[in-house]
């Protein structure tokens, strides 16, 4: 039993983020069914994070018949562009880790199975739905942005995974929990593996100056985490410290310190998950429910624009929407002119340059009452496969067999020389990423239908200062309905 809980933990802890370190040189988490109440689920004990593990601890068996031969097939994956989602098929051997690891990976599937994997990187986002209205049968399998995906589903057009026999999400190398928490209406259309690990890479946390905590007199981040008292009024103190106009011209600008950077449609969310709640939550039905109206993320809402806009801690000028974290918020931060970041953890990479010491912790909780911190899972992308697809079980063996092996080589090698070597700059630091990936959270506002919840409504509001949040409530509410309609009519 130790054993699987190793191997699942190790799984959450992945992320392919570190691109210019350590990637190839070639281009919550859970919302059980039976809660109703906008509150992140407590986890459920299984997390043990010990990246000192024996590689036979995390040697699970897929069960798959040891004769699977498939005769050479060529195995076609369609990929989506996507700096934080890494190719499956790597060319050669190049001498860095990760590299190396995700080669041999993909030469022992296809040894196994005596296939031969072909990839496509495609850049037109429609690209996907073409080639499966077409019944177009060249590829196995399609990575799609998580919204298309949904798409996909309500169309008709993908397989669902109880429709892949070789697939058994009860294996420690598929993300229960993750899996538990996009599931819709009982239906599980995608599924998150140790193949597919884009979650991760979106994972947000926030980062520290050290020197600016030590300067300011404030208690250590860590030990505040450690102790349960990181919360939202314990962050809003630190901030009020840092914040100064420092040329004096009474207008806050490039030149002046702030408590906090981040892009206008990541800090709502950021915010309302980490206290525990979702802008869309699930019944006993596995039903999606429209939950921005909720009393707590109404209070959470109110509180974040009070400490943001209301004392300056939050640098808003910046407006632009197109980097995940903004060029203006990594030089703001790497110059020492605000204390805290919020940061996609595949963008920390980008601070290497950075002389001032800096720590990673998760985003602070509503209250100390509050049991866990919770992180943000941003985003992901899936693969899907064709209603179409001519041999569902050769392609669930594949798929199956691509997420074993990875849960056997490509995770430990990343999580711990990428990741807890490359990333943080302390011991601290990594004890923190185990907290932030223990407590991964998906909300479906932020995920799937983000382009009507998180960034059609909140980044506009949040970044125009607008705080009349009743008046948004009626329409996003008929959009998302629209939307669980068409979930209840999938048969």
């Amino acid at each position: 039993m130790k054993s699987i809980k190793i191997a699942y933990v190790l799984l959450l802890c992945l992320m392919a983020s570190l691109i210019f370190s350590c990637a190839p040189s070639s281009n919550p988490i859970s919302d059980q069914s039976g809660q109703n109440a906008n509150e992140a689920d407590e986890p459920g004990g299984e997390a043990n994070l010990d990246p000192n593990t024996e590689e036979d601890e995390i040697d699970i068996s897929d069960d798959l018949p040891e004769d699977l031969d498939y005769g050479g097939y060529e195995f076609g994956i369609y990929t989506r562009e996507n700096s934080a989602f890494y190719q499956y098929i790597i060319e050669e051997e190049n001498g860095e880790i990760l590299n190396d690891v995700i080669y041999k990976r993909t030469r022992n599937v296809e040894d196994r199975l005596n296939i031969l994997f072909s990839e496509i990187i495609y850049t037109d986002a429609n690209a996907p739905q073409r080639l499966l209205l077409s019944g177009d049968d060249a590829y196995d399998i399609y990575n799609s942005r998580c919204s298309h995906a949904l798409n996909f589903w309500l169309e008709g057009l993908v397989a669902e995974i109880d429709d892949l026999p070789h697939i058994n999400l009860d294996k420690p190398y598929w993300n229960k929990s993750a899996n538990e928490s996009i599931s819709l209406n009982k239906h599980q259309y995608v599924a998150i593996g140790a193949a597919n690990i884009s979650v991760y890479e979106f994972t947000y946390v926030l980062l520290f100056n050290k020197q600016m905590i030590k300067d300011f007199g404030l208690a250590s981040p860590y030990d505040l985490v450690n102790s349960g008292q990181w919360t939202i009024d314990k962050m809003d103190e630190f901030m009020k410290s840092a914040i100064a106009d420092v040329d004096g011209n009474g207008i806050y600008d490039l030149s002046d310190r702030y408590g906090y950077v981040a892009r206008n449609a990541d800090v709502l969310p950021a915010f309302w998950i980490a206290s525990g709640v979702r802008s869309v939550t699930k019944d006993q039905n596995d039903m999606p429910i429209f939950s921005v109206g909720d009393e707590k993320f109404i209070n959470i809402f109110d509180k974040v624009y009070e400490i943001m806009w209301d004392n300056n801690a939050w640098y808003n000028k910046d407006k632009s929407p197109s980097a995940n974290v903004p060029d203006t918020s990594i030089n703001l931060f790497m110059q020492s002119q605000s204390l805290f970041m919020d940061c996609q953890v595949s963008f920390i990479v980008e601070l290497r340059g950075m002389e001032t010491d800096f720590g990673i912790i998760p985003y602070p909780k509503y209250d100390e009452q509050q049991e866990s911190y919770y992180a943000r899972g941003a985003f992901y992308d899936s693969f899907v496969v064709a209603k179409h697809n001519p041999d569902l079980v050769r392609t669930s063996a594949v798929i199956e067999a691509l997420n074993s092996e990875s849960n056997k080589t490509v995770i430990p090698a990343y999580y711990e020389t990428c990741l807890k070597t490359r990333t943080s700059r302390d011991e601290e630091s990594e004890s923190m990423l185990d907290v932030i990936f223990d407590n991964l959270v998906i909300d479906l506002g932020d995920s799937i239908w983000v382009n009507k919840i998180r960034d059609a409504v909140f980044a506009g509001m949040f970044s125009g200062n607008n705080r009349n949040l009743v008046s948004k409530l009626e329409s996003m509410e008929k959009s998302i309905q629209a939307d669980i309609e068409k979930i209840l009519n999938v048969e």
